[in-house]
């Protein structure tokens, strides 16, 4: 059996929307950074790591033990760069994308997507989403699988290019579906986070 996908979240952004590092605020009691680390341990390697862009010294003194903060230079370019600096340090490996614009996923997805790419043998080349029903129509979401081969098409890649391009060369390409709509989240500015925190609330 392959070696489980390489959990990279990414924290990049500058977050001048909400005006506070997305990765460090406030939710329920921990952080999208932590919620997102303790939902994927079950399925990923112990090699996980974080992308920081501009908040990266605040991201390393606050990183839980086992996560690993990794310093995007290029950071202002965009998702495409983070990955860039996630291929340098782990090449030849599968990734588990989780961006901290989507912080509530919960560990039932991440088990979903490491299960069905592992169903599937790993494709080298793979893309695999997660899709959720809004209104009949299906939907897709995050966190994404990245096969190894098509991770290593980086290197080729200007850190601006969109990720759109790496997608394009994705063989196969698919999703699979959930019940979870928080696959659609989208943590931008302070009424999101306001949401987010109703939410939780409403769960606890």
């Amino acid at each position: 059996m392959s070696a489980a996908p390489v959990l990279v979240i990414l924290a990049g952004g500058a977050s001048s929307r909400l005006g506070e590092s997305k990765a460090l605020v406030d939710l329920a009691g921990t952080n999208p950074m932590c919620r997102l680390f303790a939902a994927a341990a079950s399925v990923c390697d112990d090699d996980p790591i974080l992308v920081a862009g501009p908040d990266f010294d605040a991201l390393k003194s606050a990183a839980p033990t086992g996560l690993e903060v990794l310093e995007n230079p290029n950071w202002s370019t965009g998702r495409t760069s983070s990955l860039q600096a996630a291929l340098r340090s782990r090449p030849q490996r599968d990734f588990l994308v989780a961006p901290v614009d989507v912080p509530l996923v919960p560990k039932e997805v991440f088990e979903l997507l490491v299960g069905e790419w592992r169903a599937t043998n790993s494709p080298p080349s793979g893309w695999l989403a997660p899709a959720v029903r809004v209104e009949g129509e299906l939907r897709t979401g995050h966190p994404v699988v990245i096969g190894r081969e098509l991770a290593a098409r980086l290197e080729k890649f200007a850190p601006d290019t969109p990720l759109r391009e790496l997608r394009s060369h994705a063989e196969p390409m698919w999703r699979v579906e959930t019940e979870s709509h928080s696959i659609l989240d989208d943590l931008d500015t302070p009424l999101d986070l306001k949401t987010f925190r109703a939410r939780l609330g409403d769960l606890s």
